[in-house]
C-alpha cells in the first residue's frame, strides 16, 4: 500500500512540475485576415442561397436555411460594426462553407444544414 501512495506522491510531483514549467508561448492560434472573414461572410451567405433555390431540399430545409441565413446576416453586422468576431462564429462559418466546398476541413455529406445548427 505505501508503495501505492509514493506513486501517487511521485505522479503528482511530476505534474505540478510540469504545470510550472516556464513556456517559450502559448499555443499558436490560426488567424484570419479581415478580407478572409469577407470571404467566408459572402461564400456562407452564397452556399445557404444555393440550398434555399435547390429543387431537391425539402420546404423544412428550406426553411433551416433562412434561419441560417437569418444569422449569417447578423454575424455580417457584427462583423461589419466591430471588426470582430468570436471564435464559434468562425467556425459555424466554416461549416456552412464547407457544406459545399469542403475549404476549411469539415464536411457534410449531402450538403443539409443541421436544424439545430445557429443554437
Amino acid at each position: 500500500m505505501e508503495i501505492l501512495v509514493n506513486m501517487s506522491q511521485s505522479h503528482i510531483q511530476r505534474y505540478s512540475e510540469f504545470l510550472s514549467r516556464p513556456t517559450s508561448s502559448p499555443l499558436p492560434e490560426k488567424n484570419l485576415s479581415a478580407s478572409d472573414i469577407d470571404a467566408l461572410i459572402a461564400k456562407g451567405e452564397e452556399v445557404v442561397k444555393s440550398i434555399m433555390r435547390d429543387n431537391k431540399k425539402t420546404s423544412e430545409e428550406k426553411k433551416t436555411a433562412q434561419s441560417v441565413l437569418s444569422w449569417i446576416q447578423s454575424v455580417k453586422s457584427t462583423w461589419k460594426e466591430k471588426k470582430s468576431l468570436h471564435p464559434n462564429a468562425v467556425a459555424k462559418l466554416m461549416k456552412v462553407t464547407a457544406i459545399r466546398q469542403g475549404k476549411w476541413g469539415y464536411s457534410v455529406p449531402g450538403g443539409k444544414i443541421p436544424p439545430n445548427f445557429a443554437n
